[in-house]
């Protein structure tokens, strides 16, 4: 038996087809623009979704008829807290697909009065920019497309794979998953439904927003072939790509972080088994500034995470390279980083866990900088402002392995998966600075993975041939003293 999974994240879409030990027989993959405009981050609706089905058919060309017919089930995994908004009679767009990075109901969130305790044992989140809800209000006051469809009672606002469900399948209904739901800021992962407190604050209307259903459920047929001999293929499985991608692997053990490396870093810890509930139990003042997210629910069990995000992960490396006008991959073999490198404050997208802030610039700053002007003085090439940027994201991620790593039981080691685990300079400074052990696996899909595991019942035998690299911790006085000297500047840039 095969199994599809559509994997939708910030820089392309992929397809890809596995059996049911989790062996790759086939990968599509299609790459996809994003539009920045300051704090406006989008992408097009259109050709994002014509993304998802170039991937597919390149997919299905590698794949002979018969398997093509052995294929059981499909799932779906997307960018987490990206919406849309559409109208409800034509399901024609009413924006662009607004992106989870994108931060521009910065006011429009500070004009919500919400308890920040409330939200966390509710949400499970903090009150950001990043989620869906402010965004949405935002779209309400200035979009006037969809304040006309509002007053027509003919808006609905879908999170990503709302959409795409919607556009794959046909159906006339709006279906969503629990974990892409609670990124829009407006669902009770405890009670898993719309919270009507939040409804209200924020103005939005609960039928402008879809059903939900369990990750695993029932939600329509892709029918992606006009040969009437080849069969739909049910959609089984859609959610989130991070919370797919803990799965990976099979079943998460609670002594392991998996650190997902892709448009953005996601450091996430299993809290608890398949028979247990969710209570907010953890009252550490430090690990309050990391999120609690629901990452699967079926008719037997509702699992969540202890998470941390990093916004600008490969999305700084792109965003930086760009204005560098240089390309990245170098980065990939860097013998010798010690050189008058400056320290560079990644806020691209925003600063995610553990600082939680939208007002703070990106920068270089510190060895062969003028801090002034933000000029080197010592003239810093934009090859070593490029490793700067690559330093910052361990940086930013070693802080969040830290708060991860005090809840009981003791880590043991830490998974790396993600486009960004290939680079072997960042996965050795983070066994550096973290002193556990780095895990990389060969097979870095983690949220297709991920997806296929709960499709294929959560076999055994998996990925039996799965190869690791290991990174053992090494001393590196250098790169311990500049984090140091890191974690002092943002210090005096967040008093």
């Amino acid at each position: 038996m095969y199994y599809l999974s559509i994997d939708q994240g910030g820089t392309s879409s992929r397809a890809i087809v596995c059996d049911s030990s989790g062996k790759i027989l086939s990968k599509g993959q299609c790459y996809l623009p994003t539009e920045r405009d300051g704090v406006i981050v989008e992408q097009s609706a259109e050709l994002l979704y014509e993304s998802v089905l170039k991937s597919i058919h390149c997919c299905f060309d590698k794949l002979c008829d018969e398997q093509i017919l052995h294929i059981q089930s499909a799932s779906l995994v997307t960018q987490r807290s990206s919406f849309i908004a559409i109208s409800k009679k034509t399901k024609q767009p009413l924006s662009n697909i607004i992106s989870w990075q994108d931060s521009r109901a910065q006011k429009e969130l500070e004009h919500t009065s919400i308890d920040g305790n409330w939200l966390r044992v509710i949400t499970g989140l903090r009150a950001s920019v990043h989620y869906g809800a402010s965004k949405m209000k935002w779209c309400l006051e200035h979009n006037k497309k969809v304040n006309l469809a509002a007053l027509q009672n003919d808006l609905m606002f879908l999170p990503l794979a709302s959409f795409l469900v919607m556009k794959l399948t046909n159906n006339e209904t709006y279906n969503v998953d629990p974990a892409n739901a609670a990124r829009t800021l407006l669902f009770d992962i405890n009670t898993l439904q719309w919270q009507q407190e939040l409804l209200v604050s924020f103005g939005i209307k609960k039928s402008y927003l879809p059903h939900v259903l369990s990750t695993l459920d029932n939600f329509g047929e892709l029918t992606l072939s006009s040969d009437e001999h080849v069969k739909p293929i049910p959609l089984k499985y859609v959610n989130g790509d991070q919370s797919a991608a803990i799965f990976a692997y099979g079943q998460p053990n609670e002594k392991e972080l998996l650190i997902n490396m892709g448009t953005g870093a996601f450091i996430s810890r299993i809290l608890v088994n398949n028979n247990a509930t969710f209570t907010n139990t953890n009252t550490n003042t430090d690990t309050k500034a990391l999120l609690r997210s629901i990452v699967h629910v079926d008719d037997k069990c509702k699992l969540f995470v202890l998470e941390g995000t990093v916004n600008g992960c490969g999305a700084a490396i792109e965003h930086m390279a760009s204005i560098l006008g240089i390309d990245s991959s170098f980065l990939n073999d860097i013998e010798n980083i010690k050189g008058e490198i400056p320290l560079f404050i990644n806020a691209v997208g925003g600063l995610g866990a553990p600082y939680w802030r939208t007002d703070i610039e990106s920068r270089f700053i510190g060895v062969g900088v003028d801090e002034g002007s933000n000029e080197s003085i010592i003239k810093s090439t934009n090859e070593e402002k490029l490793i700067a940027v690559l330093e910052s994201i361990a940086f930013l991620v070693t802080i969040l392995m830290e708060l991860l790593s005090k809840p009981a039981p003791q880590l043991e080691s830490i998974i790396l998966s993600g486009g960004m685990s290939n680079n072997a300079v960042l996965c050795q400074m983070l066994a550096d600075l973290s002193g556990y052990q780095v895990k990389c696996p060969s097979e870095v899909e983690a949220s297709a993975l991920g997806s296929i595991w709960w499709l294929a019942n959560r076999p055994k035998k998996w990925l039996p041939e799965l190869k690791y690299q290991f990174y053992l911790p090494q001393e590196n006085s250098h790169l311990k003293n500049r984090y140091q000297l890191w974690k002092a500047e943002m210090d005096k840039l967040l008093k």
